[in-house]
């Protein structure tokens, strides 16, 4: 039949993991630590260049917060599985700052002439974005959400012999509703 795969779809996760734990791994050592970079390195080109920047004390300010919440997400994801349930809350406040970060930085300096209008809107789309990540992460969960979010509060699914299998085929029991 193949192999085992968790309620998020991953065939590649080795049984008695949940998805959660699979979840948690690849942020911490993927997309937060690229996106902690990111930040910091955006604090500096910032920082370096403030006069072309309309609000360079706030723009520094949030993506300083991005870069130090990504990289407290990457320390977590290693921790104990107490600690490491702080990992998603602090990866996504980080990408709330960061898109913050970036809504700041591309509005335009000095409002005239037409390219402005373009820095603004996307200076909108930014924060749309920032909004849309911030409402998305604070929701109640529905059903749905909070069958593939069980993964990362402690519930593992536990893991049985393949109908008809032979050897070493797992397949993973439906987690309780």
């Amino acid at each position: 039949m193949g192999e085992p795969t968790s309620s998020m779809g991953d065939k590649h996760m080795p049984p008695g993991e949940s998805g959660g734990e699979n979840w948690i791994r690849s942020v911490g050592g993927v997309a937060a630590p690229l996106l902690a970079g990111f930040s910091f390195t955006s604090v500096v080109a910032v920082s370096a260049a403030a006069g072309s920047f309309r609000w360079p004390g706030l723009t520094v300010l949030a993506l300083t917060f991005a870069a130090i919440t990504l990289i407290a997400a990457v320390q977590c994801s290693y921790a104990s599985e107490k600690i490491r349930r702080w990992t998603r809350t602090l990866y996504h406040f980080g990408l709330v700052a960061l898109l913050l970060g970036f809504g700041f930085a591309l509005a335009p300096q000095h409002a005239t002439g037409d390219q402005d209008a373009f820095r603004w809107a996307a200076m909108a789309t930014a924060f749309v974005a920032c909004a849309c990540e911030f409402v998305a992460f604070v929701r109640p969960p529905t059903r749905k959400t909070a069958s593939v979010r069980q993964g990362s509060s402690g519930a593992r699914p536990t893991w049985e012999p393949a109908r008809g299998a032979t050897g070493s085929q797992m397949v993973p029991k439906p987690l309780p509703v």
